[in-house]
């Protein structure tokens, strides 16, 4: 990587610790080792020349969060972590059952539907969330997303193309009212990002709650559901005011009315 290389030669004096997949790095994964599921697992090594001897080895990771962007994130921790002396049955161990709200965070349920919700919310996050919810989805990709009035409009077409090019089914909605811009004008800003917007796929709810019920109401056991775009709060602002939003709450409540039909 360019600016790698032009970072070491700005640090060459300083120490430095190099993770990632070339066989140069201090700490380097074996991409063809990975196997992807609700959780990742991927070979990796610790070499010779800036760890003690005790580090040194073969070791298989964990990764609670899936997604080849929590590997480095994950590879950077443990780089971190090892010069605080933590040992590293210790590091392994936190990072299987690490979890952080609002980040592909799994809604576990009683119909084992495959459903998360990340903050996400422009077009870096959406590509990377999608782009590894198509690699652990079997059958339909859902994603239930939507944009904010009053913040800013040039992200809105952009995900929307990113929503287009991985989803199966595009459920839209609206996130937290800022100012008086109507849901309208932020939809024809996402609808700008998608090829076809008349396709079936694409669907819109003046309610974001409604959208998600409606996701869930439709998902088969393979598929996966996607809520995007809010963070880890219990609120939704609607015409600038806090309401009361828990789309954890939302979700689970909907899973149980989905049992009861069966």
């Amino acid at each position: 990587d360019e600016w790698v290389k032009k970072t070491l030669d700005v640090y060459k004096d300083k120490k430095h610790i190099t993770f990632g997949k070339s066989e140069k790095a201090n700490i380097q994964f074996k991409e063809n080792s990975i196997k992807k599921d609700a959780k990742w697992e991927v070979d990796i090594e610790i070499k010779k020349g800036i760890y003690e001897d005790k580090y040194i080895g073969k070791y298989k990771l964990i990764n609670n969060i899936p997604g080849m962007y929590s590997i480095y994130n994950s590879l950077a921790i443990i780089a971190n972590l090892i010069n605080l002396n933590i040992p590293m049955d210790k590091i392994l161990k936190g990072l299987e059952n690490a979890s952080v709200n609002g980040r592909f965070e799994e809604q576990k349920n009683p119909l084992d539907l495959k459903i998360y919700i990340d903050f996400a919310h422009n077009e870096a996050s959406y590509r990377k969330i999608l782009e590894t919810g198509r690699e652990i989805t079997k059958g339909r990709l859902i994603t239930v997303w939507g944009a904010d009035t009053g913040r800013d409009k040039t992200k809105r077409a952009p995900m929307g193309k990113v929503v287009d090019e991985y989803a199966d089914i595009n459920l839209m909605c609206p996130c937290d009212f800022y100012d008086n811009e109507p849901f309208e004008s932020v939809l024809n800003d996402m609808l700008e990002g998608i090829e076809n917007p008349k396709d079936e796929k694409n669907k819109t709810f003046d309610d974001r709650e409604e959208a998600i019920r409606y996701a869930i109401d439709i998902m088969k056991p393979e598929d996966t559901l996607f809520v995007l775009g809010k963070d880890h709060g219990r609120t939704i602002i609607k015409k600038g005011k806090e309401e009361s939003f828990n789309e954890r709450a939302i979700i689970q409540d909907a899973v149980r009315k989905k049992m009861a039909k069966k």
